[in-house]
């Protein structure tokens, strides 16, 4: 069966493996708020620690290799904003991209395609302002997309 995963739920499922992540890994003076911001350009730390912000990245589709159907593949782009507070004795600001990796990167997802597995896209300093770090880490999860005849179909 072809389900198109949306962005929404990729989104949410994300959240939950960090916030998950964040309770079971990380000692309780370094962890932080996992949340879906309304605007990043607003956004304003108001946890003691700081914020992992998971915004959708963008899209990109191809043409799949499945013969005789119209599928694209899908890969979603999530970018997650550690916004970190470096403080003195804790978890440095940058250690939270190792963090998101080791949690995300590998998990497996439901797809027809070959690579079923979320996987790294690269990460970037944004800025730091009094303390405050902000990092953009990108992840890809790969899925497809069906025309809604073939869903309607199965």
């Amino acid at each position: 069966m072809i389900k198109n995963l949306q962005i929404i739920e990729v989104i949410d499922s994300t959240e939950e493996l960090l916030k998950k992540a964040v309770q079971e890994n990380l000692s309780i003076e370094n962890q932080v708020k996992i949340e879906q911001p309304f605007a990043i350009e607003t956004y304003t730390l108001s946890h003691s620690r700081g914020s992992l912000l998971v915004t959708p990245g963008g899209g990109k589709f191809k043409k799949s290799d499945l013969p005789h159907t119209i599928i694209q593949d899908h890969d979603i782009q999530l970018d997650i904003y550690p916004v970190i507070r470096n403080i003195s004795n804790q978890m440095k600001p940058w250690g939270y991209i190792d963090f998101i990796y080791d949690t995300l990167v590998g998990t497996e997802i439901e797809s027809r395609r070959t690579e079923r597995q979320i996987y790294a896209a690269g990460w970037e300093a944004v800025k730091e302002e009094n303390g405050i770090w902000w990092f953009r880490v990108s992840i890809i999860i790969p899925t497809e997309r069906a025309e809604k005849n073939l869903l309607n179909n199965q």
